[in-house]
C-alpha cells in the first residue's frame, strides 16, 4: 500500500509539474510578437497566380469594425452551408461570432498588396491597406496534455482561393508555431466539408490521434467533425497517443454498459409481452 500511495503521489506531483510547464509555455507562446517572429515572411508579398497580397498579424484590440463586420461576413457565407441553416441558428452562429472576439484570438490578414504609385506615394511611407482576402484565427492552447497552436479558422474570400494563400497562412502559421516553441499546430475540420479535408491533408496535416473517428469509433457517426494536427515534437506525440488510449477505454466501458442496458431493457420488454400476451389470452378465454 505503501509503494502504491508514493507511486501515485509521484504521478500526482509529475503531473502538476506538466500542467504548470505547459502553462508556462503558452503564456511564453502569446508573449512572442508575431511581426516580429515572422518578419522575415511578411517583408515579401504573397505573389502566385494572379494574387499579390500581403499579410499582416493582429490582436482582437488592433481590429477596426471594418475589420470585424468583414471578417463575421466572410465567415458567416463560408460556414453557415456546411453546418447547415438549423445547426447555425441554434448554436455555431453564435459560437463563432463569440470566438471570434474573445481576448485570446490572434489573427493574421492577407490584403491585396498596393499597386505601386511613386508619384502619389506617402512622404512618410504610409500605404492605403488593400482589400482583405482572407485570414487565420488562431490561439496558444493546452490540448490534452499538449500545448499547441489551434487554428480555429482558415476563411478565404471565393475570388482568392485555389491561389495558394490558405498554404500561405498556415505556413505562417507552422513557421510561429515553431518560433512559439509548441509542439505543433492542431485543429477541427467539419465532415462535410470535403474540401478543407483534402487541403489540409494535402498540407501534410493527419488525422489526429484523439479525434473522435479514433477514439470512439463505434459512435463516429453521431460526431460531425474531427481533428487533424501536425506535431512535430515525439514527446508531444506520446501524451496525446497515451491520452487517446485513455479516451479509447473510457468511452469503450460507457459503450459496453449502455450496450448492456439496452440488452436487458429487451429482454425486459420481451417478458413483458408475453405477460401482456398471457393476460389477454385469458381474458378472451375467461
Amino acid at each position: 500500500k505503501t509503494v502504491k500511495s508514493d507511486a501515485k503521489k509521484a504521478a500526482k506531483k509529475a503531473a502538476a509539474e506538466h500542467q504548470k510547464k505547459l502553462e508556462a509555455t503558452v503564456k511564453a507562446a502569446y508573449d512572442v510578437d508575431p511581426a516580429t517572429a515572422l518578419a522575415p515572411f511578411l517583408a515579401r508579398p504573397f505573389s502566385k497566380n494572379g494574387i499579390d497580397a500581403v499579410a499582416a498579424p493582429s490582436t482582437v484590440k488592433q481590429l477596426s469594425a471594418d475589420d470585424k463586420k468583414w471578417i463575421w461576413k466572410l465567415l458567416e457565407g463560408n460556414m453557415r452551408p456546411v453546418f447547415g441553416e438549423e445547426v447555425w441558428k441554434a448554436r455555431e452562429g453564435k459560437d463563432k461570432k463569440n470566438e471570434m472576439v474573445d481576448d485570446d484570438a490572434r489573427y493574421i490578414i492577407v490584403r491585396s498588396a498596393p499597386a505601386a504609385d511613386p508619384e502619389n506615394a506617402d512622404p512618410n511611407g504610409q500605404t492605403t491597406p488593400g482589400e482583405p482576402l482572407g485570414f487565420v484565427h488562431y490561439r496558444f492552447v493546452i490540448e490534452e496534455d499538449v500545448a499547441v497552436m489551434y487554428v480555429y479558422e482558415l476563411q478565404l474570400d471565393a475570388k482568392a482561393t485555389r491561389k495558394g494563400l490558405g498554404r500561405y497562412l498556415m505556413m505562417l502559421c507552422e513557421a510561429l508555431a515553431k518560433m512559439a516553441s509548441v509542439s505543433g499546430v492542431m485543429l477541427t475540420v467539419q465532415k462535410a466539408n470535403e474540401g478543407a479535408i483534402k487541403f489540409y491533408t494535402g498540407c501534410k496535416y493527419v488525422m489526429s490521434v484523439i479525434s473522435p473517428t479514433k477514439v470512439e469509433p463505434w459512435a463516429a457517426d453521431e460526431y460531425d467533425y474531427e481533428i487533424y494536427n501536425k506535431i512535430w515534437d515525439a514527446d508531444a506525440l506520446k501524451y496525446l497517443e497515451r491520452s487517446a488510449r485513455v479516451q479509447w477505454a473510457e468511452n469503450k466501458k460507457m459503450f459496453d454498459q449502455a450496450q448492456m442496458f439496452v440488452m436487458s431493457n429487451e429482454e425486459l420488454n420481451k417478458e413483458l409481452g408475453k405477460e401482456l400476451a398471457a393476460a389477454k389470452l385469458a381474458e378472451a378465454t375467461a
